[in-house]
């Protein structure tokens, strides 16, 4: 996974992040094409709505505690800066999931890829065990649980590699304002 230096935001947004007691950590990836901020906020949108419908039905108020993180999107507004060649745009989630978390991973890879044409299969575009550096794995590297606090503090710090003075990679718009589930 690589080392990375905390800031101090990335220690105090860890910590809230952990007082929603994950389970889960996955790694939804894009097919190899540039995605840009809104456009990964519209995926995840329909990704949260997905999710809610499945695990406590359509009319439900209850929400999935999520905390999505989005990395290699495309930044800027000019026509170079949206279109740029990149593979690399992925969110990084941590999820709290009812019951044994094993049971939802088919449903999850099913409701992100029914997210967003763009959405990349996690079992393909996915890498094995977090090696960055292969796009394409065996595809188990892309549903992690989260069985021990030591995981849970690493996965959330990890997550927030992108983020060392600002929120900006983080989907707020997802993450609740209580930890309920």
């Amino acid at each position: 996974m690589g080392e990375y230096r905390k800031t101090r935001l990335q220690e105090v947004t860890s910590e809230w992040f952990l007082r929603g007691e994950p389970n889960v950590e996955v790694t939804l990836r894009y097919r190899g094409v540039p995605v840009s901020y809104r456009e990964a906020e519209e995926d995840m949108g329909s990704f949260a709505q997905g999710m809610k419908c499945q695990l406590f039905g359509k009319n439900s108020r209850k929400r999935v505690f999520m905390v999505p993180v989005i990395e290699g999107y495309a930044k800027g507004q000019s026509y170079a800066a949206l279109y740029k060649p990149s593979d690399d745009t992925h969110i990084h989630c941590l999820l709290k999931l009812p019951g044994d978390p094993l049971d939802h991973k088919e449903m999850i890879r099913k409701i992100w890829l029914a997210s967003s044409k763009l959405s990349g299969d996690p079992n393909i575009y996915c890498p094995e065990g977090g090696e960055e550096g292969n796009r394409k794995g065996s595809g188990e590297g892309w549903f992690k649980l989260l069985a021990t606090d030591d995981l849970k503090t690493v996965f959330a710090g990890y997550n927030l590699k992108t983020c060392g003075n600002e929120l900006d990679p983080v989907l707020l718009k997802f993450v609740p304002s209580r930890w309920v589930i």
